[in-house]
């Protein structure tokens, strides 16, 4: 297992995965992770589903992936194996945007750190309401958030000084190349 240094510099966003299945311990681990999230006041308000079946071919087929590159599609064979769906529990509380923003971190550090790759993507209100109801879930209740794609990678996804945009693109070899603004530059002198 990786250090936590090592996790936080190296994780990125996996867009082709192989189609064998991420083994279950590995996914209960990733999953008793998800538990521990920060959130405000220990209100503790989402929950989440994990698709590993028929479901998240369907709810993939609503997503759109890599949006800074025109015309990029998931191939049939490049698909996550699996996907954990972040829901707001309204009855807890309306707003969800801090938690699931440090749930799905929280998730895709712990899969990172056992080598599982992820992708957080968010989704349309019209995709919200396909999901929640694709799943029988309540839209008066929950808030389907964002999902978080979980498979074993075909592809690396490296970091890269930022030169003149924040745009990611691909290389010869179809890997992602992904531009960071350097330490001085995000962090004020004040």
């Amino acid at each position: 297992m990786m250090d936590a240094l090592t996790v936080l510099k190296t994780r990125r966003s996996i867009r082709r995965f192989t189609q064998e299945p991420i083994a279950p311990e590995k996914l209960a681990q990733i999953m008793e992770c998800a538990r521990f999230y920060p959130t405000a006041a220990n209100l503790q308000p989402l929950k989440f589903a994990l698709l590993t079946d028929g479901r998240a071919k369907e709810a993939l087929a609503h997503l759109r992936w890599a949006g800074y590159l025109p015309g990029y599609r998931m191939e049939e064979g490049d698909l996550p194996t699996a996907l954990i769906l972040i829901l707001g529990d309204k009855s807890i509380v309306k707003d969800h945007q801090f938690s699931a923003g440090a749930a799905a971190n929280q998730i895709m550090l712990a899969a990172h750190s056992l080598d599982v790759a992820t992708c957080c993507l968010g989704m349309s209100d019209k995709t919200r309401g396909i999901v929640l109801e694709m799943l029988n879930l309540n839209p008066d209740r929950f808030d389907a958030i964002c999902f978080v794609a979980l498979g074993n990678s075909i592809q690396t996804s490296v970091a890269v000084d930022l030169e003149e945009s924040c745009k990611y693109w691909l290389d010869e070899n179809e890997n992602f190349l992904v531009p960071k603004r350097t330490v001085d530059e995000i962090f004020l002198q004040v």
